[in-house]
């Protein structure tokens, strides 16, 4: 009996460290269990069709003014049918639609901003449908976002010539050749205020003009020498986004009365 149980024992040591010297098996592990599933992407890329102050397809320079963002800066397009249509400007969602089910969608208006920074813009729009990831932007549009309104910056009088040259702030629309002879109205005061309107005004860049002074209606009262006077501006003087001048009256030597 002290012989089997002798047997028996050295059976079960030999089995325990022949256990212990086999290698040790790892088991297999999806790697990819816990991870999610890609989602596919909304193949169908909507395009814009119009925005406000914008002309689609232009290709001269495109402008945005301080008021066509106030009073609804909007995009419209079309896209696939019953999609959500999100608007970017510079890659920042500033506001969301839908397609219907003939695939248009817009006005889509900003919402999400109260503002935008001044200078040059990228505008596009994206689809998403239900169960599918947000599509690639569509064509983008450039444009100048432009909320500064134009001011007479300085002005030169040469009493030889019997001109005065005013310098904007800023590059206004001139057209062709100059501004309207109503644009700006010269007041001299040391004629007792006489107001001289209908003088010639030429362009000479985008940003001066000239006042020449001897075909104005009034040349009697243009004095020899410009030490006292004061420009009034119209409303019609705008810069090339469409803001008007915010300074209506440019004094010059005098007190404004």
């Amino acid at each position: 009996m002290k012989k089997l149980l002798i047997v028996l024992m050295v059976i079960a040591m030999a089995s325990f460290l022949f256990v212990g010297c086999l290698p040790a098996v790892t088991p297999d592990i999806d790697e990819d269990e816990d991870e999610d599933e890609d989602v596919a992407v909304q193949t169908d890329t909507p395009f814009i069709t119009g925005m406000v102050g914008i002309t689609i397809g232009a290709t001269t320079t495109q402008y945005l003014s301080k008021a066509e963002f106030i009073t609804g800066l909007t995009v419209s397009g079309v896209g696939v049918a019953g999609a959500i249509v999100r608007f970017y400007i510079d890659d920042v969602q500033v506001g969301v639609g839908s397609t219907g089910a003939g695939g248009n969608f817009g006005p889509i208006g900003v919402t999400f901003v109260t503002s935008l920074t001044e200078g040059v813009k990228v505008a596009h729009v994206t689809a998403t449908t239900p169960g599918l990831a947000e599509s690639d932007a569509s064509t983008a549009y450039t444009f100048i976002y432009d909320k500064t309104l134009p001011t007479i910056a300085s002005s030169v009088a040469d009493s030889s010539a019997q001109t005065i040259t005013v310098t904007f702030s800023e590059a206004v629309d001139t057209g062709t050749t100059g501004l309207a002879k109503s644009a700006l109205t010269l007041t001299n005061w040391e004629v007792g205020g006489v107001a001289i309107t209908g003088s010639n005004i030429s362009k000479v860049s985008s940003t001066v003009v000239k006042l020449d002074l001897t075909n104005c209606s009034t040349a009697a009262n243009v004095p020899t020498a410009f030490t006292s006077y004061y420009i009034t501006v119209a409303a019609t003087v705008e810069d090339l986004a469409g803001n008007p001048n915010t300074v209506a009256i440019y004094s010059a030597g005098t007190t404004v009365p």
